[in-house]
C-alpha cells in the first residue's frame, strides 16, 4: 500500500488539503482563497493527485513537507494550475516586457520546456537568463514573482541562483 495520500488543490493551485483521505474535514469544495473549484483527480486521466507522503511507524505518523505537483504521475499533463501559470507567464512576456519581437518569442516559447527537467533545461535556463537580463528591474520583480511558480528545479537554479 502507497504512503502518499490524495491532495486536494484548487484549480488555481491553492493547496486545500494534502491528505484528503486521512483528514476528510478539511475538504472543500470551493478555495476560501480565490473561490475555485477543487479537484482530487487529473482532469485528462483522473488519476488521484499525489498528496503528502507519511511513513507509518509505531510511534506515530512521519510527516514530510509537501510540493504540490506540476504534472500528473500517471500521464504527465500539467496541472490546471500549472497550464495557468504558464499562460501567466506568456502573457506577461508578451504585454509586460519592453523586450524585442524576437527575444518575447524567444522567451514564450522557452517556459514550457523550463517547466520541466529534460535534456534542453540547462541550455533553454541560460538563454532565458541572458535575455532576461535586458528586463528592467521592476519588471523583473514582477516577472520573478511569477515565473518562480512554473520553472523546474534546474531551471531555478540557473536563471535565479540563490532562490
Amino acid at each position: 500500500m502507497s504512503n502518499y495520500d490524495i491532495a486536494m488543490i484548487c484549480l488555481n493551485g491553492h493547496v486545500i488539503n494534502s491528505r484528503a483521505r486521512r483528514f476528510p474535514q478539511w475538504n472543500a469544495e470551493y478555495c476560501e482563497k480565490c473561490g475555485s473549484k477543487t479537484i482530487v483527480k487529473c482532469e485528462q486521466c483522473h488519476a488521484f493527485i499525489r498528496g503528502k507522503y507519511g511513513d507509518p511507524d509505531p510511534t506515530g505518523y512521519h510527516e514530510t513537507t509537501y510540493i504540490k505537483p506540476k504534472f500528473c504521475q500517471k500521464c504527465g499533463h500539467p496541472y490546471p494550475w500549472t497550464k495557468a501559470s504558464i499562460k501567466a507567464v506568456k502573457e506577461f512576456i508578451e504585454e509586460e516586457l519592453d523586450l524585442s519581437k524576437d527575444d518575447k518569442t524567444t522567451l514564450a516559447s522557452s517556459v514550457d520546456i523550463l517547466a520541466c527537467d529534460n535534456p534542453q533545461t540547462q541550455v533553454v535556463a541560460s538563454r532565458f537568463k541572458r535575455i532576461a537580463s535586458n528586463i528592467g528591474s521592476e519588471s523583473l520583480k514582477a516577472f520573478k514573482d511569477i515565473l518562480v511558480n512554473v520553472l523546474s528545479e534546474t531551471a531555478k537554479k540557473i536563471i535565479f541562483p540563490g532562490l
